[in-house]
């Protein structure tokens, strides 16, 4: 080409055409990412998948994304080696599935131990050219324990703060969700294997016509409400006001 000049690109071999994206190649690229392994490799690639089949990896990443496949992507799971597993899955997720009638379905859970870093005093609020500022000190001198019964048909949550996580506060829990409830339906309780759960006066509970209990295993967390209780800022002077905001 130096010495031909502009002439000399009438005779350079041109790249590779690229493929024609037919169905059959498509059909190929599917077929080899779900039923075969690349050669020294765990997994495929956009660039070695173009390799072996001649396609560009731009053709490949399309290919894929037409058909929602991710092969550099693996998730992991864990099987229960609980006994009564099936029992307790059939349980729980058919009360979600299909709830008796004239029962109201609730799943209890409690939070132990929460804990808020408050502000030793309040901070400057913020101004025009002024960041607001607070004291990088904080203090924790008290805990709470946040016990809730989540209403699975309307998502309304009956919910309590109390000082301390026994049997007794759980109780108390059950005692104000059948003082709220509708007295014409029956309550079905979701609980986890807690210790709370399982102290012998619950066995009152079991025994009360309008209550009706499932236990969720270990393993079964899956159905649990995820509580994430949340504080304002500033510094509150009082317990009274930090459990307002729980």
């Amino acid at each position: 080409m130096r010495r031909r000049a502009w002439r000399g690109f009438s005779r350079t071999p041109l790249a590779r055409q690229a493929q024609a994206l037919t169905a059959a190649v498509i059909q190929r690229v599917v077929d080899m990412t779900l039923h075969e392994k690349p050669p020294r490799a765990t997994q495929w690639s956009v660039r070695s998948m173009a390799a072996v089949t001649g396609l560009s990896h731009t053709s490949v990443q399309r290919i894929w994304h037409a058909h929602s496949l991710k092969p550099h992507l693996i998730k992991t799971f864990k099987l229960s080696t609980d006994t009564y597993f099936v029992e307790t899955v059939q349980d729980v997720v058919g009360l979600y599935l299909d709830p008796p009638d004239k029962a109201l379905v609730l799943a209890v859970d409690e939070k132990s131990q929460i804990q808020a870093l408050d502000s030793t005093q309040p901070g400057l609020s913020l101004k025009k050219g002024r960041a607001g500022t607070h004291d990088p000190r904080r203090s924790t001198a008290w805990h709470h324990a946040l016990l809730a019964a989540l209403d699975g048909a309307t998502g309304t949550v009956l919910g309590t703060c109390m000082k301390r996580h026994r049997h007794q506060e759980f109780l108390r829990l059950l005692r104000e969700i059948d003082r709220v409830a509708d007295k014409r339906l029956d309550l079905h309780l979701i609980v986890d294997n807690d210790a709370t759960h399982k102290h012998p006066k619950k066995a009152s509970l079991e025994r009360h016509p309008r209550f009706a209990v499932s236990e969720r295993r270990t393993e079964t967390a899956y159905s649990a409400p995820r509580l994430r209780p949340t504080f304002q800022s500033g510094a509150k002077s009082s317990v009274n006001k930090r459990s307002h905001w729980l």
